[in-house]
């Protein structure tokens, strides 16, 4: 069995970077392990007939892959790549005692290579409704932009699926999350110049429905950029716990359905995903 005395005395550059990202892939995985629960109860929330045998296998097999991520977890955790890390680090932080402790936040970008924006990363929850954008005046695009508006999302977001049919004018914008959101943009312009938004998803689930009944209240109903911005930040709902409560998970079984774009952000494009999620309750509790 290998042991600490093994490792080289100080890594090289390569091997520090080998290791790092070692890590960014398991704080990803347990970042995710947060929507194992929630994965399990999905097929309680489903608003749509089906037979007791359907509805067993569906809770079953939730219930299986979700035991095969806490493996697949524990052994990435217990592997002889993790130990190696974790003790040069042990030894490392010995050796430089002078280096101050670290401080644990929690941010919407933790696990990018992006430099944290710090003084966006403490947000002060009791009032929250003071520090959400609040813009006056209609906001829209003409048919023209469009290309260039889904060519700067797409750059921006690698992770979300975005196909533009320029024909049907409609946009298909696929969240690759425990629920797999498909959301059909639609695209309806009297002119070159007046044109409209509507929203639609595929499914029966109550999350659905929550989440449409939350975009169809977006400030701006009609910019095309920020409405990009808003749908792809619920590429984590199944994880991201609500900012008022602090929980995924309502009491209701609701995950945070609802955003709110922080202040600081840029209003003509909404990137920087520093959005707000929380439960509906929690912002009808707050109204």
């Amino acid at each position: 069995m290998s042991n600490t005395s093994k490792l080289t005395p100080e890594w090289d550059e390569a091997h520090l970077v080998e290791g790092l990202a070692h890590m960014n892939e398991l704080f990803v995985k347990a970042r995710e392990l947060r929507a194992t629960i929630p994965r399990m109860i999905q097929p309680f929330l489903v608003q749509e007939e089906r037979t007791p045998e359907d509805f067993f296998n569906t809770f079953k097999n939730a219930a299986t892959k979700a035991v095969e991520d806490v493996r697949s977890f524990q052994s990435d955790m217990k592997s002889e790549e993790t130990r190696k890390v974790l003790d040069y680090t042990a030894k490392s932080r010995s050796r430089s005692k002078a280096v101050p402790p670290y401080c644990l936040v929690d941010h919407s970008d933790w696990y990018s290579h992006e430099p944290l924006k710090v003084d966006t990363v403490h947000v002060d929850l009791a009032n929250e409704e003071d520090k959400t954008i609040t813009t006056k005046g209609e906001k829209s695009f003409v048919l023209g932009d469009v290309d260039d508006i889904v060519k700067d999302f797409q750059k921006a977001h690698g992770d979300v699926k975005l196909h533009y049919d320029s024909e049907t004018k409609v946009i298909k914008l696929r969240i690759l999350t425990g629920t797999r959101i498909l959301f059909t943009i639609r695209i309806a312009a009297d002119d070159d110049v007046n044109t409209r938004l509507s929203v639609d998803m595929g499914g029966t689930s109550q999350l659905k429905a929550s989440i449409l009944r939350c975009v169809a209240s977006r400030l701006q109903p009609n910019d095309l950029r920020l409405l990009l911005e808003m749908l792809a930040s619920y590429k984590d709902i199944m994880s991201k716990p609500c900012a008022r409560c602090g929980k995924v998970l309502s009491e209701t079984a609701q995950f945070p359905s609802a955003r709110r774009l922080l202040d600081g952000v840029n209003v003509d494009s909404g990137a920087g995903q520093d959005w707000l999620a929380l439960h509906e309750e929690c912002v009808q509790a707050k109204s």
